[in-house]
């Protein structure tokens, strides 16, 4: 499956979820966001693979959050640079030499389980649940889920 089909996917079963379960208004613009962020989130298991759109999108996400970031927490300039940049190198790293095989563990619940983790922590439930939707919206098209 390609990565059109898997965000059209993502943005139905959060779609679905959103107006059943959670009685959105399907003109709500936090709604939409959060459709739009589960079509995203189910990118996010195709990061192992070094063609895939989302990793296309990390490889150049990854050095901008990381500066922006630490730039927010630090509000200085270089510092943040340093920082971003040994976060980056460290993503390149970890993706060249070290990455998992494709449909290794990014696809599995475990995986899912600590994306959906980070997004309740950093964003909220409403953006875990959208996310982790997505996310398991991707494991499920492939036919592909592992625990571990």
């Amino acid at each position: 499956m390609n990565g059109p089909e898997h965000m059209f996917i993502g943005f139905l079963i959060f779609f679905l979820a959103g107006v059943f379960l959670f009685n959105f208004s399907m003109t709500d613009p936090y709604f939409i966001l959060l459709v739009l962020f589960s079509g995203f989130s189910a990118l996010v298991p195709d990061i192992d693979h070094h063609k895939a759109t989302m990793r296309k999108w990390s490889d150049k996400a990854v050095p901008i959050f990381s500066f922006v970031f630490f730039f927010v927490q630090t509000n200085h300039f270089i510092l943040a640079m340093g920082y971003a940049a040994i976060i980056f190198l460290a993503y390149l790293f970890y993706f060249e030499y070290l990455g998992p095989k494709h449909r290794g563990i990014t696809h599995t619940l475990i995986f899912n389980a600590g994306y959906t983790a980070l997004l309740f922590f950093t964003f909220g439930f409403m953006f875990a649940v959208s996310g982790g939707l997505g996310y398991l919206s991707h494991l499920l098209a492939d036919k592909h889920i592992k625990l571990i």
